[in-house]
């Protein structure tokens, strides 16, 4: 059976075209399901012939059909949405949710400026002196839905690899075959893709209810631009065309337009801590900024009547103070907290002097200075953990550093895990560090912070550590090793330990044991650590560790000395941890 269409169905018919290609596949199916029928019926008095029709001509594939019902300046496709490599894809969300809470539209703007990077790296790598770039174009499609436009001149894609790699939901096409085809050399060069997982794309359909992309290979033409359109998002077969129309910009390769349902105004000042007590509207610009904080390629705004604005430039080019003020400002959005005595602001403004660029394998992989204060101190939008340059976490808090760190992935749904640079280089910006902080006569208190903020990044902060003691009139005093070292020489120092985590107790008020002066850690961290392994501290980079590693540089040791709580108060839960000093060890 032969079925034609009396005119062509154009791309704003396509849905109509479908639902004529389902009926026929449906009418090839009863066809040879009733000629089985009829092939195996008994044959009792003469026969049971079947029908003469044995097909309808085209239901085995669309684009067979589009000979007979025909398309006109659009391809149907058999690009249906699959999982090409499910036990991969188990594997690497590890049976967590997809992305996890958070920022929905923050997800998928990181998503696809990532794509549109690791193109523009690609072709950075087997094209010389190449240096790309990423525009996103945002403007009013009506009064409640924005069209926002990723454009990258990166490697580009061919027809195959839009219908083939980009719609396997788990597999990556930069560990797919099809690079070694389209790109020869690329997996011999120094190219190292953020895209890992293969699911960056479908992160898209969590804001947009319509998707298109267009693109082609970087050394093809304007002709050769390949359109995938997915015109209600993820519920229909997408429409594949050729040719990019009037709108195609030559001077790209690649151009994602997604419609989200929010009005552009919406769009452009982007509303943080919705819901909360304090909620902060934040320009695209900075919005943009916070995301693309440590990302290697440049990325530029194009907002609808406005003109062209820098959101980041390429992080190996963070080389002068102008600039590492610059980038500091809009990615903490220290120029739009309102107040411009805003204690985050203030901060930056007088700290961002002391950020210094952490380099790894000829590549910046955190631009940071040293927080001085304590944790709790109302700062906000400081401290950015970054993978792959980029992070959806717009709404930050402040850590142990004002700035970033490139850390490495630890799922698909992108939790951090270690710092990128190796412990070596990270001691190394952290030396500096301290020494600028000495240089510009830190208190004692500001040094005391600045060390647990380097023991909580596990690194060393022995060079600037001392030492809370509380005194029996409750005053703690932050002492210095030699103070400490003179107490040690005639009295022991206890401090309260958690029976069960081997903490120095921070939960409880300021205690002072038996009239001794004892040991209290100001804030909950890496520094209240007390656990013990073969005689020793476990870590070094606790106040015990650190106290131990500078008795035995006076060629002495600790003793310790686990008791029963003596305080009734604290019975239940509480050891007292003593720390009595040797006085005489062989050094």
């Amino acid at each position: 059976m032969l079925i034609t269409s009396m005119s062509s169905f154009h791309p704003e018919d396509a849905k109509a075209w479908w639902v004529a290609y389902d009926a026929i596949v449906l009418i090839d199916s009863e066809i040879k399901s009733s000629n089985d029928l009829l092939a195996s019926r008994p044959q009792c008095e003469g026969e049971s012939p079947q029908f003469r029709m044995r097909k309808v001509t085209g239901a085995e594939s669309p684009l067979e059909l589009s000979r007979s019902v025909r398309t006109q300046d659009w391809t149907p496709t058999a690009a249906k949405i699959h999982v090409g490599n499910l036990e991969k894809l188990v594997n690497d969300l590890g049976g967590k949710q997809l992305y996890g809470e958070g920022d929905n539209f923050a997800i998928v703007i990181r998503e696809l400026i990532q794509n549109a990077r690791d193109a523009i790296r690609a072709r950075m790598a087997i094209a010389a002196n190449f240096n790309g770039r990423i525009l996103i174009k945002v403007a009013r499609k009506s009064e409640s839905k924005t069209v926002i436009e990723i454009w990258d001149d990166g490697v580009g894609m061919s027809q195959r690899t839009m219908v083939g790699s980009l719609l396997d939901f788990g597999t990556s096409f930069w560990a797919s075959d099809l690079v070694q085809s389209e790109f020869p050399g690329l997996r011999s060069s120094n190219f190292k893709p953020v895209g890992r997982f293969g699911i960056g794309f479908y992160s898209v359909f969590m804001v947009a209810s319509e998707v298109s992309v267009l693109s082609r290979l970087y050394s093809d033409g304007i002709s050769d631009v390949t359109k995938l359109n997915f015109p209600d998002g993820l519920t229909l077969r997408p429409i594949l065309s050729k040719g990019g129309g009037d709108g195609f910009d030559a001077a790209f390769s690649t151009r994602v337009c997604i419609t989200v349902d929010e009005p552009i105004e919406a769009v452009k000042d982007r509303l943080i801590n919705k819901g909360q007590p304090i909620e902060l509207r934040v320009p695209l610009k900075n919005y943009l900024a916070a995301i693309t904080v440590g990302l290697d390629v440049s990325v530029a705004l194009q907002i609808e009547g406005e003109s062209q604005r820098q959101v980041h430039e390429n992080i190996n080019s963070l080389r002068s103070q102008d600039k590492v003020r610059e980038w500091i400002i809009d990615m903490t959005f220290s120029d739009v907290l309102g107040s411009p005595v805003d204690a985050s602001a203030k901060y930056v403004c007088e700290n961002f002097e002391r950020i210094r660029c952490i380099e790894f394998e000829g590549r910046i992989v955190g631009c940071a200075a040293l927080i001085d204060l304590p944790p709790h101190n109302g700062l906000k939008y400081l401290t950015t953990d970054a993978i792959g340059g980029l992070t959806n976490n717009t709404n930050r808090g402040a850590g142990g550093y004002l700035g970033y760190f490139e850390n490495q992935p630890t799922s698909a749904k992108r939790d951090s895990g270690t710092k990128v640079a190796p412990t070596g280089v990270l001691q190394a910006w952290a030396n500096e560090q301290i020494l600028i902080l000495r240089q510009k006569n830190a208190s004692q208190e500001q040094l005391y912070w600045a060390a647990s903020n380097l023991s909580n990044l596990e690194l060393d902060p022995i060079e600037i550590i001392s030492f809370p003691l509380v005194y029996p009139d409750f005053t703690v005093v932050l002492k210095t090793f030699d103070e400490i070292f003179d107490i040690l020489v005639s009295s022991p120092i206890p401090s309260l330990m958690n029976r069960q985590c081997n903490f120095s107790e921070t939960n409880l008020g300021f205690v002072c044991i038996d009239g001794l002066p004892t040991l209290r850690p100001l804030s909950a961290g890496n520094l209240i650590h007390l656990e013990l392994e073969n005689g020793h501290p476990k870590y070094p980079w606790s106040l015990l560790g650190c106290l131990a590693r500078l008795v035995s540089r006076r060629g002495r040791e600790l003793e310790y000395e686990v008791k029963p709580n003596v305080l009734t108060t604290f019975k239940r839960s509480l050891l007292v941890y003593w720390m009595p000093f040797v006085a005489f060890v062989p050094r």
